[in-house]
């Protein structure tokens, strides 16, 4: 039987990790002298509510080397897949191959998934649908050919806690600030590239939905999931213009990513169609 350890940041709530049979460990969020454990001792409601009126931005920590070994040796006797967020966002991919050295065991298998969030959470969904059908090195291999698949598109809504986590300069911010400018993100292979800068929230949704329909190529046998960050109206207005494929689902973005984009984002994960490529420039 093959286990999945999960951290905090694929956005499962703590009854979704429990009725799945993950293991969940949770990222550390801080607000000053605060510290709260990642969906379980703050919810994404009450994180974004903090979030907007502090005036400095919470820092985050990994999940440790320490809490991977422990959970690892309270699966004892099976064959365990690890799945965490990006190694390039996090060290939390390092601390559980730590763990899994320190272990000595050679039937720990650890994932990275290139991604956060929504897009974790589709390398989770697809581990949880194929665990009982392969082995866990099999599954293993498997899930790392999702992972180069995997695609986020979103929106940001403000450019304030970009700027507040360093990822954009002041005078940037407040001239895209003033003119209204919601960045367009693509994440694929743990790299964040910005690919449009459309002007208010409608253009946004109308340039995500042209992307999503017409240019993106979404393998649309596969899950697609919708996300938001505090802002159920701006995703329903992305919904209602893309429309809701029958496998797709629609989940909050917690807060460790909320962290660094701030709350009103959008977006959308699925996965490239294995027979083409993804035509959008870098630029």
């Amino acid at each position: 039987m093959t286990k999945i350890i999960v951290d905090s940041t694929c956005d499962f709530s703590l009854e979704e990790a429990e009725k799945a049979g993950l293991t969940m460990l949770s990222l550390h969020v801080r607000f000053g002298d605060e510290e709260f454990l990642d969906k379980r001792t703050i919810t994404n409601e009450e994180f974004y509510k903090k979030l907007i009126v502090s005036n400095e931005l919470p820092s985050t920590a990994l999940v440790s080397a320490g809490e991977f070994l422990e959970a690892y040796e309270n699966i004892p006797d099976d064959d365990i897949i690890v799945i965490t967020l990006s190694s390039k966002l996090s060290g939390t991919y390092q601390a559980a191959m730590v763990a899994r050295e320190i272990s000595g065991r050679d039937n720990i298998f650890v994932v990275d998934s290139g991604s956060a969030s929504l897009g974790t959470a589709l390398i989770v969904d697809k581990a949880l649908e194929l665990k009982d059908s392969l082995s866990a090195k099999e599954l293993y291999g498997t899930l790392k050919k999702y992972v180069a698949r995997l695609r986020i598109v979103g929106v940001v809504d403000t450019l304030k806690y970009l700027v507040k986590g360093g990822r954009l300069s002041a005078i940037s911010g407040t001239v895209g600030g003033l003119l209204g400018i919601k960045p367009m993100l693509l994440i694929k292979n743990g790299d964040i590239i910005n690919i449009g800068k459309p002007r208010g929230i409608d253009n946004a949704v109308k340039q995500l939905d042209e992307m999503l329909r017409f240019r993106m190529k979404i393998d649309r046998r596969e899950e697609i999931i919708f996300a938001h960050a505090d802002n159920e109206t701006g995703l329903e207005k992305l919904i209602k213009a893309v429309g809701r494929p029958k496998n797709s689902r629609i989940m909050s973005i917690g807060s460790v990513v909320g962290t660094h984009t701030g709350p009103g984002v959008i977006c959308a994960a699925f996965f490239e169609h294995p027979l083409v490529g993804n035509r959008i420039s870098n630029n």
